[in-house]
């Protein structure tokens, strides 16, 4: 566990736990959002546009404009699984904080914008390290062939 002092409000902090302290009964909900998430055509079309220019870009690197038209193409379901895949993230990660009240999502959903936005960065780091990993593979070895071998 580690403190982390909040840039986006003086004073407040956060104790997070590695991804792999994460207890199993914060990790199932998320493992299945993240198969739902795998079954969705909508979704599974904007991940593979993303990557369809060559190597995987990063959250930063997409535009306000290109993350809006992500979200309209891949529709309100897809997009509505990935806020609570987030906000299951977070509140997997943080043992603790300084605000009022136990570590929810209800709670986590009253912080002030910069601070949910702040402990999304910090969570999202690791996140898929111990559960289902979407993410593109050119393994060879993989059990269901490169998963980009229909792209």
């Amino acid at each position: 566990m580690k403190r982390v002092n909040l840039k986006s409000q003086a004073g407040s902090w956060v104790d997070l736990r590695e991804p792999s302290e994460v207890p199993e009964r914060l990790r199932r909900p998320a493992r299945r959002l993240q198969l739902s998430l795998a079954a969705n055509p909508a979704f599974a079309s904007v991940i593979k546009d993303a990557s369809a220019g060559g190597a995987p870009r990063s959250v930063e690197d997409i535009d306000e404009n290109e993350a809006l038209a992500m979200a309209q193409q891949m529709g309100t379901a897809a997009f509505d699984a990935m806020d609570q895949l987030n906000d299951l993230s977070v509140v997997g990660r943080v043992m603790g904080w300084s605000f009022d009240g136990p570590v929810t999502t209800e709670a986590l959903q009253d912080l002030p914008g910069a601070v949910y936005d702040e402990l999304r960065a910090l969570c999202a780091d690791g996140a898929l390290d111990t559960g289902l990993d979407l993410r593109p593979t050119m393994d060879d070895t993989s059990p269901i062939a490169p998963s980009t071998a229909s792209a």
